[in-house]
Parts: C-alpha cells; sequence; structure tokens
C-alpha cells in the first residue's frame, strides 16, 4: 500500500496539471452524491443548475498553478453564484479556498491578502443572503476560514523561496569550492615544478661536473672517463624523466606562486628522521619504521614522499590532540609504501581549507604514478597512505 501510495505521488508531481484535474473532479462527483442526501438539506434541491454551479465553482482548480489569480475569482463567482441560486455554501468551498492557497503560495503577500480579504466578504455576504445564521457569526467564521488557508498558503510561499534562497547559496558555495580546490591543485602544481627545477639544477650540476672530468681524463685514466660517462648517462636518463613531469605541470598555465618550505633537493628520505625529531620536540611521540631493503630512490621521489610525509604529521600536530603517531616506511620489490598513523579520536579528513592539503599530497602521488588513501580508522586516529612504483634499482617506473 505505501509503495503504491509513493507511486502516485511521484506521478502526481510529475503531473501536478493531471493530478489536479482528477481531484477537482472528483471533488464534483462527491458534491454531487453528496448533495442528494441530508448534507444538502439546509439548502435547495440540488439538480442540473446546482451541478453546472459546483463545476464552475471547482474545476477551474485545475488551472490553478498557471493562472492562480484568474483560478480564484472564477472559483469564487461559481461559489458566490451557487450560494445566491440557494444552495448550501459548504458544497462548493474546496475551489476558492484551494484557488486562495495557490494564490498565497505563488502571488505576493500584497496580492495574497487581497484575495483573503475579498474570499471573506465574498463568503460572508453569500452565506447572510442565505440565511444561515447571525450575520457576524458568518463573517467571523468566514473570516477565520480564510484566513487560515492564507496563513498555511504565505508559509508555504516563504518555505519556498528560503529554499530556493538555500539552492543558489549552496551551488555558489558548491562553485567556490571548486574553485578554491582547483587553485589549490594549481598551487602545488607550482610548487612542485619549482622543487623539480631545483632538483634539475642539481643534476645539471652533476652532469656539468662529470663531464668535465671525462674530458680531463680521458686519455690519462680511460676507466674513469668511462666511469663519469656512464654517470652522465644515468643522470641525464633522471632529468629527462624530471623534465617529462615538470612540462606536465606547466601545461596549466597559472601564475607562479611562493613554495612553502625549503624545497632543496637535500630534502630526501633521510631527513625525515629529522622531521620525527622535530614533531618530538612538540610532545608529540613519533614512532619511525623502516621495512625491506634500503635503497636509494631519485631526488624528486625522495622529496614527494618527504612532503608528504610533512603535511601528515602536520595534521598529526594540529588535530590528534597530543597522540603518537607512527611513520612507517616500506620498500618492496616493485612499490614504495609510506603509511603514516596517529592514535587520535575519529575524525574527518584534517586537511585546512576543506581538504586542500589532502588535494595537494594526492596531486604528488598521482605526478609520480601513485596512489594516496586518506582517511580516519576504525579504532580512532588517522591514516595516511601513499604507494609509489618503484623498480629495482630505486628508480620510478612511471615514464
Amino acid at each position: 500500500m505505501r509503495a503504491a501510495w509513493t507511486r502516485v505521488r511521484r506521478y502526481g508531481g510529475a503531473h501536478p496539471q493531471l493530478l489536479d484535474g482528477v481531484v477537482s473532479w472528483l471533488v464534483v462527483a462527491g458534491v454531487v452524491l453528496a448533495a442528494r442526501y441530508d448534507y444538502a438539506s439546509h439548502g435547495r434541491v440540488f439538480g442540473l443548475p446546482g451541478v453546472l454551479l459546483t463545476a464552475a465553482a471547482i474545476l477551474p482548480v485545475t488551472l490553478r498553478r498557471r493562472a492562480p489569480v484568474t483560478v480564484f475569482l472564477l472559483c469564487l463567482a461559481g461559489s458566490l453564484a451557487s450560494v445566491l441560486a440557494g444552495y448550501w455554501d459548504a458544497l462548493n468551498n474546496f475551489g476558492p479556498l484551494l484557488a486562495l492557497y495557490t494564490v498565497a503560495v505563488q502571488r505576493s503577500r500584497r496580492v495574497s491578502l487581497t484575495a483573503a480579504a475579498l474570499a471573506t466578504v465574498v463568503e460572508a455576504a453569500g452565506t447572510a443572503s442565505a440565511h444561515l445564521g447571525p450575520l457576524w457569526l458568518l463573517a467571523v467564521l468566514a473570516a477565520l476560514l480564510s484566513a487560515t488557508t492564507w496563513a498555511v498558503g504565505d508559509i508555504r510561499r516563504i518555505l519556498t523561496e528560503r529554499n530556493a534562497r538555500l539552492e543558489v547559496l549552496t551551488r555558489e558555495l558548491e562553485r567556490d569550492r571548486e574553485a578554491r580546490a582547483r587553485r589549490a591543485v594549481t598551487e602545488e602544481r607550482m610548487r612542485i615544478a619549482t622543487e623539480l627545477h631545483d632538483v634539475l639544477a642539481h643534476h645539471m650540476s652533476v652532469i656539468a661536473v662529470q663531464a668535465g672530468l671525462a674530458g680531463y681524463v680521458l686519455e690519462s685514466d680511460p676507466p674513469t672517463a668511462a666511469g663519469a660517462l656512464r654517470a652522465v648517462n644515468d643522470t641525464s636518463r633522471q632529468v629527462l624523466d624530471e623534465l617529462r613531469r615538470l612540462f606536465v605541470l606547466l601545461r596549466i598555465g597559472s601564475d607562479p606562486v611562493v613554495p612553502a618550505g625549503d624545497s632543496s633537493p637535500a630534502f630526501s628520505l633521510d631527513r625525515i628522521e629529522v622531521l620525527a625529531e622535530r614533531v618530538r620536540a612538540l610532545g608529540i611521540p613519533v614512532e619511525l619504521v623502516v621495512d625491506g631493503v634500503v635503497r636509494p630512490l631519485p631526488d624528486s621521489v625522495a622529496l614527494c614522499v618527504y612532503r608528504i610525509v610533512q603535511e601528515s604529521l602536520t595534521n598529526v600536530v594540529k588535530h590528534a590532540g597530543g597522540a603518537g603517531a607512527r611513520v612507517r616506511l616500506a620498500y618492496g620489490d616493485t612499490v614504495f609504501v609510506a603509511r603514516i598513523t596517529d592514535e587520535g579520536r575519529k575524525r574527518g579528513v584534517p586537511a585546512e581549507s576543506g581538504g586542500h592539503g589532502l588535494i595537494g599530497m594526492r596531486e604528488r602521488a598521482r605526478l609520480y604514478g601513485g596512489t594516496l588513501t586518506a582517511g580516519p580508522r576504525e579504532r580512532g586516529g588517522f591514516e595516511v597512505v601513499l604507494t609509489l612504483p618503484i623498480s629495482s634499482a630505486g628508480g620510478t617506473d612511471n615514464h
């Protein structure tokens, strides 16, 4: 039964005019049937004129959503004519009241109050002409009925307007959130690009030194020259990888931003212990665990890991309430995993500015072909997991 009613409501919401038409015809039929019994014994015998007047007072409701004021006037005129013809006024109140409700919902308060006053006057005058009771009592009843109908419609109008304003505000906030998110991604990309620039400068310095050494000892010490050339070859490949990533970042075309913190290639995985010491100095215990066979990673990859660990530990300081943290670095055969967890209370995403810190971390991971997941732990606290593909030689595999 409930499912059927739900389907009817859904269909009626999709076809409101059809629903109004069906309801109005059902009401007309109900009035005609009721008029054949004692319900209408207060007035004139109900015949064909009564049916026509009832239809005139009720059927215009079908178009109430399109022309509420016109429908209200038609229904009010039909109801008044029915009363003046000697029929009981209670038979045809449905049309004018529903139309008045629609006017209160769709039109301004000045228009709806005018309609309510008109309905009160016409209803009171009509019932008074039928001598159905004291004039003052009829006027009070008519005013009470019209006022109640108007109040319900006016409240619905206020709620509708408020909901519309909230929807507009929600859309504006959503657009603003998306704009801020895009801006955060752009700023993070430019920060990464700046860091890659420093990494590239370091590599180019190595290439220049090794190439100069090879040229200097090429005839006197061929093995040393060969080793220097191999170093130039390896470093050149790394430079090509970093340039490829840098070109991807620079495609976004954004104004440069000032990077936060030191972007020197000296920030490698070895510095994570220094970072942990800084956090411990704040009174927050940090455990650093390394699994697997430790091997060097490219400078930019190490810097990516460092930045993500740095951001995660910063969030621990801000949001974990002094709880301890653990940083686990796992070297696998094909992947490197950094897992940062804390034991604080359960909470949502701890990044600032609507999750932009998390956006930046994900952007870094994506740049190196990796993934980053973050979320609350079932037993409390928060966990960030960075996974990067690596080769057995320590380089990344996302060429």
